[in-house]
């Protein structure tokens, strides 16, 4: 970047020394938390998920002790609508989070969850816990659904569909959870939990076929049983976003999922299509 005020550094959120000294001389105003270790469904693995906690929550208590150094004037912990369980009546409000979310990558994430907001209580860290749910767009990480299901499409390859037809998911535009966090750093926190969704429910079905027609190709599709813990429903309630931070979603899902097929396509994707992995 440009911008002579950017800095990228490259370091490990568990390191503590070098967090601490980091934020003592930079004096952040706002810190936004993205940095996770991600994955529900491959959190159910039994060699990854000794993994998310040291990282999800080891690493959210490093950073909140640093942050005693010079606290900062906001704070965006960005957390994940996986910690709702998908038995629960949608859409998803931020007062029915289980005590114990069904995987450990959501169960990580509401442990990390936990100790922002008693940061919040002890020391009037000024935080915001903002629950995103499924965010796609350009740039995409190309172990999710929308990546994939382009990838396999546009390369003819077979699609396995985890889970039943009936199963929904809450795509959020990435453009729109961007304004989301922008929209927490204008109103800085006080232990709020608030959702960040797109509001609507979308099938694996549904999905694929606005893909299918924005790629001009006809999927080859496989089913398979999702495994134990796996999450079927994920729908936001967004209503107190809209009153809490003026905030709604502006980014329609057939625009979103048109503009990325166009950015998969562009030499702006860094990863060719024909090498990505296809298993939904």
């Amino acid at each position: 970047m440009a911008d002579p005020r950017f800095e990228l550094i490259e370091a490990d959120i568990l390191d503590a020394s070098r967090l601490r000294a980091l934020i003592k001389r930079r004096r952040p105003a706002a810190i936004v938390h993205l940095a996770a270790r991600v994955g529900n469904r491959r959190s159910l693995a039994a060699l990854d998920a000794r993994d998310y906690f040291p990282v999800n929550a080891g690493g959210t208590a490093t950073l909140l002790a640093a942050c005693a150094a010079a606290p900062p004037g906001s704070f965006v912990f960005v957390s994940t609508g996986n910690v709702y369980d998908h038995t629960a009546p949608v859409p998803f409000s931020e007062g029915i989070t289980p005590e114990l979310p069904r995987t450990p990558y959501s169960q990580s994430k509401k442990e990390a969850e936990t100790l922002v907001l008693a940061a919040t209580a002890a020391s009037g860290l000024p935080a915001t816990v903002l629950r995103l749910f499924t965010v796609y767009g350009p740039r995409q990480r190309p172990d999710m659904v929308h990546y994939r299901f382009t990838s396999a499409l546009l390369g003819g390859k077979p699609l396995t569909l985890i889970g039943a037809d009936s199963d929904i998911r809450d795509y959020i535009h990435v453009s729109d959870a961007c304004a989301a966090i922008m929209a927490c750093l204008d109103r800085p926190g006080s232990g709020e939990i608030v959702n960040a969704g797109s509001g609507c429910g979308t099938s694996l079905d549904a999905l694929l076929a606005l893909l299918s027609r924005f790629c001009a190709r006809k999927p080859l599709i496989h089913r398979r049983e999702a495994p134990a813990g796996d999450t079927s429903r994920l729908l936001a309630d967004i209503a107190k976003a809209k009153r809490l931070l003026d905030w709604q979603p502006l980014t329609g899902l057939e625009k979103g999922l048109a503009d990325f097929v166009t950015w998969f396509q562009s030499p702006e994707n860094p990863i060719p299509y024909a090498g990505a992995p296809n298993e939904i």
